[in-house]
Formats: structure tokens, C-alpha cells, sequence
């Protein structure tokens, strides 16, 4: 996977191969002299088709969102308070995504990290969440 750093290490190493020949991602030199910039941090059979995505700048914001903000997980908790002031956040037990009070005392339910694809797709509209990053690595 590709994390958000390596998304923007890989837009320097292609901008540094670059600026040597002048000459974009049809160049031969400026492809080996990238893939060298790279070396060692990369499975090039497994990432070469994303890692060209990104280096390339017609398709960068493109993979940007394809490869690294799709996969961003976060907490979701409901904007507003309930009645009793409790704070509502989603949940995924059972393998179906639902929401939760914080005030659980049994502690059955625990936040789910989830993309934002996920809690749409489950019928909640994210921009009525606040949300907290997961950290991936």
C-alpha cells in the first residue's frame, strides 16, 4: 500500500529525474534515472502502475484520490448531542455499520475505523460526522 508520504516522495523523485532530461515519462533515462531515485522503497511489480500515477501530472490528483484518500480510515461520531448529551458514533458489529452511544456501559460497541466510502455506502452522510484520522501504519 501507499501511504500519503510515499505519494509525495514519489512526485519528488519523478520532478528531480525529471528536471535532468526535460523530457516526461517518454523518456528512458528519466524513467531509469526515477526508478533509481526509488529503488529499495518500492515492490516495483506490485506498484509500478500506481507509482506511474502519481508521477505522472495528468494523472496525479486522479491518484491522489484513488490510492491514498480512499483508503484513509477514521472515526465518525454525530455532529450533534442527543437528548441526554450523549455523543453518537459509528459503529461496525457484526459486520453491519450502525451507531453507538458513548454511554455503552457493557462496552459491547466499539468505534469502528471506516472510510468515508464505507459510511456512505452504509446510508450516512459523512458530512453530518466529525471524524478522526485512524493512523494506518
Amino acid at each position: 500500500m501507499i501511504s500519503e508520504k510515499d505519494f509525495f516522495e514519489i512526485i519528488d523523485a519523478f520532478e528531480k529525474a525529471n528536471e535532468e532530461t526535460g523530457n516526461g515519462l517518454i523518456d528512458v533515462e528519466t524513467v531509469c534515472n526515477f526508478k533509481a531515485r526509488l529503488y529499495g522503497n518500492y515492490l516495483f511489480s506490485r506498484d509500478w502502475q500506481k507509482i506511474l500515477a502519481i508521477a505522472n501530472p495528468l494523472t496525479r490528483s486522479w491518484a491522489y484520490e484513488e490510492y491514498i484518500k480512499k483508503d484513509k480510515k477514521f472515526y465518525w461520531w454525530y455532529k450533534q448531542l442527543d437528548d441526554d448529551g450523549e455523543s453518537w458514533y459509528l459503529t461496525n458489529k457484526y459486520g453491519i455499520i450502525t451507531t453507538s452511544c458513548s454511554g455503552d456501559f457493557y462496552g459491547e460497541n466499539q468505534k469502528a475505523p471506516l472510510t468515508e466510502k464505507e459510511v456512505y455506502l452504509a446510508g450516512y452522510n459523512p458530512h453530518k460526522f466529525r471524524k478522526e484520522e485512524v493512523d494506518n501504519d
